[in-house]
This record gives C-alpha cells, structure tokens and sequence, in this order.
C-alpha cells in the first residue's frame, strides 16, 4: 500500500469527524438540510438528525467502498471490472499482486469522495448562516474539483493496471 494513500485516508476520516462535531454547535436547531437547484431551502430537520445523517453518510462510504474493494479482491474476481483482468488472475502470484493494490485504488476513491462529503457538511451550515438559509455555489466548486479528479483516479487505474512488459509480478509497477 502507498503510505500517501493510507495518510489521506486518515486525513478523511479526520476531516469528517471534526465538520461532524463543529456542525453539532454550529447548526441552528432546525436547520435547512436540502436546498433546490436554485439554492433556496426546500427541507429542513432537526439538528441532532442532520449531524447524524452527515455523519453516517461520510462513514458509509469511508467505510463501505475499501470494505467493498477488500471483498471483491478475496473473490474469484467475478465482480471486478479492472483493464487486464485477464492478466491480473491468471496466476495465483498476480492475484496476490491485484488484492493489494486494488483495496489501496479503494481506499483513495473513498478519500476522495470522503472529502467531498466533508465539504458537503461545511456547506449546510454556511448555507444555515444566510438569511434566507440558501446553498452558495461552493459545492458547485466542490464538485468542479472532484469530478477532474476522479477521472484522473481511473486513468490512475489504467495505468497502475497496465501488465508489466516482462510479464512477471515483481515488475507491477507499484504507482
């Protein structure tokens, strides 16, 4: 695993805890919790149940998508669509290799998307402190970064997939 991937995946989880916990006193007591395409509120909760769905939302998926990467990479591979499969378990030696890496490609699309469900929390309660309580366009920038980056991540993938030239696992290039 890349100590850079592990490190940002704390960060995540970090990142999500303390908006979490900043949220919980900064929210009013029935906050506005959805916002319409225009911005303006259209659904509103208690503050206790808006800490907890945000909360329970970034957890989910800090945990449900390396949690998936690690099951899928214990099975026969049946459920993986990755560039190479083929390659990758013909032999018990390059599945060996794929297990891995494919649970650390998991762990950094969790970071990533972790970050953006951060700022999706930081959103709310900036949006709560306008009158009317309306959303800005900063989750349109959230996701102007996110997107971007997310194609990077699978063209990150074709890459880190790409069979080696000499055909042996200890050649995986492992960046």
């Amino acid at each position: 695993m890349r100590a850079w991937v592990r490190g940002l995946y704390v960060l995540a989880w970090v990142l999500l805890v303390g908006v979490v916990v900043w949220s919980a006193f900064a929210l009013p007591e029935n906050p506005a919790s959805h916002f319409g395409p225009s911005g303006a509120a259209d659904g509103y909760m208690s503050r206790a149940g808006s800490v907890a769905v945000g909360f329970a939302i970034g957890a989910a998926t800090l945990i449900g998508l390396p949690l998936l990467g690690w099951a899928l990479a214990r099975g026969s591979g049946a459920g993986v669509n990755i560039p190479h499969k083929d390659y990758w378990f013909a032999s018990p030696e390059r599945v060996a290799a794929f297990r891995p890496r494919f649970v650390d490609d998991m762990l950094l699309f969790a970071a990533m998307t972790g970050f953006l469900l951060s700022y999706g929390t930081v959103e709310v309660v900036l949006a709560n402190r306008r009158t009317p309580p309306h959303s800005g366009n900063g989750m349109w920038f959230a996701l102007a970064l996110y997107l971007p980056g997310t194609v990077w991540w699978i063209f990150a993938l074709y890459r880190r997939y790409r069979p080696p030239q000499d055909g042996t696992p200890s050649a995986v290039r492992e960046n």
